[in-house]
């Protein structure tokens, strides 16, 4: 089995990340039996560690458009339906850098705009409240200081969310005069 990962995002601590990249890897090589991998390879469209992945060992990653989560660094997976309606593909993951307490983490899609968990994952609510488009590529988060503002990339915008109940609006456009 192969593992191809097509969004990498190089954040918060890179030591941490590679290890957490490796042990995912190893673990897919090594210990996934046949059964559970796809021929010829699986596609690792976004991974995310939480800010406190030495303490808690939790990866989320998006494989094939599923969510899924390990809290054991990479040894098992549990994938994360509720309340994600899967009409289009997932895209992206931004966890809060105050994941530790807040539990909170985001995830794009392109067709049904952004998902935001406030229990780690356990359920998820659409958050699309002011967007003009929900092709939502890209969502990202302060990897220092998370004080509500998310910022969302889409085909041809870019938008920034504060406390995720009011847009600020449409930020800039992207490609247009």
């Amino acid at each position: 089995m192969r593992i191809h990962i097509k969004k990498m995002k190089f954040s918060r601590q890179p030591g941490l990340w590679l290890l957490a990249l490796f042990t995912v890897l190893t673990l897919q090589l090594f210990f996934v039996e046949d059964g559970y991998s796809h021929s010829p390879h699986d596609v690792i469209d976004s991974l995310e560690l939480s800010p406190h992945y030495e303490q808690d060992r939790t990866i989320f990653i998006i494989i094939s458009d599923h969510l899924r989560k390990s809290t054991n660094g990479g040894y098992s997976w549990k994938e994360l339906v509720n309340g994600l309606d899967h009409k289009h593909l997932l895209s992206s993951i931004a966890i809060s850098p105050s994941f530790e307490s807040d539990r909170t983490l985001f995830v794009s899609s392109d067709g049904d705009g952004i998902f935001r968990s406030d229990d780690s994952g356990k359920t998820w609510e659409k958050v699309n409240r002011g967007l003009n488009s929900q092709n939502i590529g890209h969502v990202f988060i302060s990897s220092t200081h998370y004080d509500g503002t998310v910022l969302a990339a889409g085909a041809k915008a870019v938008y920034i969310k504060r406390k995720m109940a009011v847009t600020i609006g449409l930020k800039s456009s992207i490609g247009q005069k």
